[in-house]
């Protein structure tokens, strides 16, 4: 499956090398560059979870602050990229985006990261497996997702009346593990039906089921991420 997959970024690649030959002179090289450098990285840093792959979906440019980014070139970078998972056999937490950054500020090559719906870089996914919001999925960023009912949580559970306003903090840890901190919750966070002692991280492998009030989520690491972007 994989091995079509890559057949098909081959064809994308092609069909883009005859517009910058001469068919379309518009078409600028570094987008070229970027685009091929973008799928290679989806694919070497897809996540196997629970019988699903999961990519990246924030592409990181880098240009020269003194370069002007041709008009278009994001659009353009998009549409090749989504389209190569057209078939899909690939989720992502977020619709794919793509930034600019700078080679001055120590970006020297295409980077592909893990982003929420508000595009913030994330290090780890939590998904709801039971209850109000069953089957949404979350990223978790560097510093920490806290679940609750209370406004302002990063996962807000609003219907979820056993549920305390600030439940639990979920992070993920600079060796790819699930950290887990109850915050003197009501009614209790738990694991295999075992309390989590209030304010005592638990660390966990990746996949960890908990459950807080009348939910259930599943927690897990994206691997070396913590480490690459702290």
């Amino acid at each position: 499956m994989f091995g079509w997959l890559m057949g098909l970024f081959r064809k994308l690649e092609k069909l883009i090398e005859k517009k910058i030959e001469g068919q379309d002179s518009g078409v600028n090289p570094h987008y070229l560059e970027a685009s091929r450098a973008a799928q290679r990285l989806m694919l070497d840093n897809k996540a196997k979870l629970d019988g699903r792959v999961f990519i990246p979906n924030l592409v990181l440019v880098p240009f020269n602050k003194s370069k002007k980014v041709p008009d278009s070139y994001i659009s353009n970078l998009l549409e090749n990229v989504k389209n190569s998972t057209e078939a899909g056999i690939y989720q992502t937490l977020a619709p794919f985006v793509a930034r600019i950054v700078y080679v001055e500020d120590g970006f020297s090559e295409v980077e592909m990261a893990w982003a929420d719906q508000q595009e913030n870089i994330v290090v780890g996914m939590v998904e709801c497996c039971q209850g109000p919001l069953k089957g949404q999925i979350w990223g978790i960023p560097l510093d920490g997702a806290i679940i609750g009912r209370g406004e302002g949580t990063y996962i807000h559970v609003e219907a979820d009346e056993k549920m305390s306003r600030l439940h639990l903090r979920v992070a993920i840890s600079a060796d790819d593990q699930v950290i887990l901190q109850d915050l003197g919750s009501r009614n209790g966070t738990f694991i295999k039906n075992k309390a989590i002692a209030t304010r005592k991280k638990i660390r966990k492998n990746s996949g960890v089921e908990i459950r807080a009030g009348i939910s259930s989520f599943k927690c897990y690491a994206f691997s070396n991420q913590v480490r690459h972007w702290s």
